[in-house]
């Protein structure tokens, strides 16, 4: 099919949603199809037995495969939906790198989501091995998640194939993002793979737990939703590639806390900063703080315990701030660059 003309936007990802589903659903009826075919085709062949159990197995696999899109596409369909906007891409991306371990169970905003990233987020691995870490290399647009009824949660990272347009030709479909691969965690476990080195671990779950952990930290965060119901085939035109949730004119504004309409994006922007606020001193001169400097302390993870018996792990970000008396002077500290071979 041919690549559509959907805006990545905020006010586009109902569509995206949509056609993404849509997708699904085509290649579900498509391969459903070939299975009936391929039974009739084994019902009415004189083949040996032990060749027919092994065609019968194929089409297991298959038809086990085709179930669990069916799920998915199911559970897309009612996901919640999220654009994390430009600047806030970058705050991700570097808080992801000093994540400690976390628990995605109390992290996770939605127990079904649609996250797009205004801009690639960086790449992740496509095709044949990617939940191994190997495969080919893609931008990462988008995540969908969901919990399934076995009580694991499914990570779905996703791209448009910008600049891969050559990987479509093999799905027989179009869609507004390509599912690269598709991973199982155990949700109420904490994550220690990324944080201990583990071979098996991916990168992208630390971006993930970022974004998620990040999105409840008004310090960091602000959240506000808008109602992106147009009707399909009336998607704002005027909105260009990559734009940020101003751009294509949100609809009404409402609160992210209340039940929202199917429609409702949560746009997830990075909270501005004031001369007086984040950047601020932390401390007050008192009659017995004989410091003389202020400092600049770097943002960091602080591990915060939670969950039944204090088992499960919520970090809070601590943003960049200064340490010291507020009227004492700005003593900066130095930096030295080490190059290594």
């Amino acid at each position: 099919m041919a690549r559509g003309k959907t805006p990545w936007a905020a006010t586009s990802v109902p569509t995206i949603r949509r056609q993404w589903c849509e997708a699904m659903d085509q290649t579900v009826r498509a391969r459903v199809a070939q299975m009936q075919e391929a039974r009739a085709q084994l019902a009415a062949a004189d083949a040996p037995r032990g060749s027919a159990r092994r065609v019968r197995q194929a089409i297991d696999r298959v038809s086990a495969a085709v179930s669990e899109m069916g799920d998915d596409a199911a559970a897309l369909h009612e996901a919640a939906m999220y654009w994390v906007s430009r600047d806030m891409v970058g705050v991700v991306h570097d808080a992801a790198a000093g994540l400690p371990e976390w628990t995605p169970a109390a992290a996770v905003p939605a127990s079904t989501g649609l996250l797009c990233w205004a801009r690639p987020i960086g790449d992740v691995p496509y095709g044949p091995g990617a939940e191994s870490g190997g495969g080919h290399s893609v931008p990462w647009d988008a995540l969908f998640w969901r919990t399934r009824s076995d009580g694991l949660m499914q990570l779905v990272p996703a791209s448009r194939l910008a600049h891969d347009s050559g990987l479509e030709t093999p799905l027989e479909m179009w869609s507004p993002v390509y599912p690269a691969h598709s991973i199982l965690l155990n949700p109420n476990h904490p994550r220690t793979q990324e944080v201990e080195g583990d071979p098996a671990a991916q990168p992208f779950v630390s971006i993930v737990g970022a974004a998620w952990l990040l999105m409840s930290q008004a310090n960091v965060s602000t959240l506000r939703s808008i109602d992106s119901g147009a009707a399909p085939g009336t998607e704002d035109k005027s909105a260009d590639r990559d734009t940020d949730p101003s751009a294509g004119e949100p609809g009404p504004v409402s609160d992210p806390r209340r039940p929202q309409p199917p429609s409702t994006v949560t746009l997830v922007e990075l909270r501005p900063r004031t001369a007086s606020g984040d950047k601020a001193s932390r401390g007050s001169r008192s009659r017995t703080d004989a410091r003389t400097h202020r400092w600049p302390v770097a943002p960091f993870w602080r591990q915060q315990a939670c969950g039944p018996g204090w088992s499960q792990r919520k970090p809070v970000y601590v943003v960049e701030h200064e340490r010291g008396p507020r009227d004492a002077p700005l003593l900066p500290k130095d930096r030295v660059h080490v190059l290594r071979r």
